[in-house]
């Protein structure tokens, strides 16, 4: 028996054990690989760069754990890049009565991060409020385009007082007349709902996607229309964004305006990083066995072929 027959006869559970422990071993290291951002993703960057202390964005929080490997970590990273620059913000969820939930899961442990390391954690009511579950969001975006006010002024939240008051009420909302006074208007979203975003709300604020790698490719065509400020696309987008926000960063624009950027984060290093080292090496695997076997297809045929 050749070394290509051996090859072909290896135990499937050898395999199955090889995948398991290049699916697993690297999300203990926080290795960054070498990258370039996605144009998208840089755009996106920029947006959430030049955002200022005490600005307001509205983030549309369209995911459950269903798909929390790519739009969890978009989420965490997006929030830990606005608790960092001060910018209030307020949660608002079309996709699922689960959804607001999930997201309060992920500011609770962001809190208790900042907690641990003497922070002053992000308070609810006075940083950022929760705007609950909107039914049917085709309706409240139109709404909100005509009068953001009108929409939400029914939602709740509980001041520090303890009291139920008009979200209209909290310092997220105190300098907001109107849509066009929210800086950015961000869903992370693991379905269609951005397409609903984009088509109601393009042009009356800016808006930001961050979105699963297998909405991105049909998504990309409204941000070369201009229709979003920035795309994260899957896990690549989180690592982009990671790699952005843990450094400076300097921009030059196509007419050679040059932007330097301090790190947002410095330092940090995301799930996205252990994810996307997890995900290029299991790929490797992928490739590499399937290559392989082909090899090893074709050479231990030789062996076998009669002459005719």
């Amino acid at each position: 028996m050749n070394f290509w027959d051996r090859i072909q006869k290896v135990d499937r559970r050898v395999l199955y054990l090889i995948l398991i422990l290049t699916a697993t071993v690297p999300l203990f290291f926080n290795k960054a690989l070498p990258n370039v951002p996605d144009d998208s993703s840089e755009s996106l960057y920029l947006s959430l760069a030049r955002l200022q202390e005490g600005d307001t964005v509205i983030i549309q929080t369209d995911w459950t754990n269903a798909t929390r490997g790519e739009n969890g970590s978009h989420f965490e990273a997006l929030i830990r890049a606005l608790i960092a620059k001060k910018v209030k913000f307020a949660l608002v969820s079309a996709y699922s009565p689960l959804a607001p939930a999930v997201a309060r899961d992920v500011i609770g442990r962001i809190n208790g991060d900042l907690v641990a390391e003497d922070k002053q954690p992000y308070r609810q009511w006075d940083d950022w409020v929760d705007l609950g579950f909107f039914p049917n969001m085709d309706a409240a975006a139109i709404g909100m385009r005509s009068d953001l006010r009108q929409i939400i002024q029914e939602r709740k939240e509980t001041d520090p007082q303890g009291q139920q008051r008009s979200v209209l009420q909290s310092p997220v909302f105190q300098n907001i007349k109107a849509l066009g006074d929210i800086k950015l208007y961000m869903v992370v979203t693991g379905t269609n709902s951005i397409n609903s975003i984009v088509a109601r709300l393009s042009g009356a604020v800016p808006i930001g996607g961050m979105v699963t790698g297998v909405m991105g490719p049909e998504l990309l065509v409204y941000y070369d229309a201009g229709q979003l400020v920035g795309l994260a696309n899957g896990l690549k987008g989180v690592y982009d964004l990671e790699q952005m926000m843990s450094e400076p960063y300097t921009y030059v624009s196509k007419a050679g305006v040059r932007e330097e950027f301090e790190p947002i984060l410095p330092g940090f290093s995301g799930r996205g990083t252990r994810y996307y080292l997890t995900l290029t090496l299991t790929l490797i695997l992928l490739v590499g066995t399937v290559v392989i076997g082909n090899l090893a297809m074709v050479f231990s045929g030789r062996k076998t072929r009669r002459p005719r």
